[in-house]
């Protein structure tokens, strides 16, 4: 019972990192595009990191085994 908790609380946390993945690469095309520099303040940049970590853990080590 508390595995399938766990797990689910996971996939939460996996579907969000790859949603601010996906939100921090949408920044950065926009202001590409606009011809202007990118900016990301230090909290975003701690958030984004983590959440490319725990993607390619989540990728490499297998998906909920």
């Amino acid at each position: 019972m508390i595995e399938l908790l766990i797990d689910k609380l996971l996939l939460i946390l996996f579907i969000f990192s790859i949603l601010n993945i996906i939100r921090n690469i949408w920044f950065v095309l926009e202001t590409y595009k606009r011809k202007s520099k990118f900016q990301i303040t230090q909290k975003s940049l701690i958030l984004l990191g983590i959440s490319i970590s725990y993607f390619f853990t989540i990728l490499f080590s297998g998906f909920l085994k």
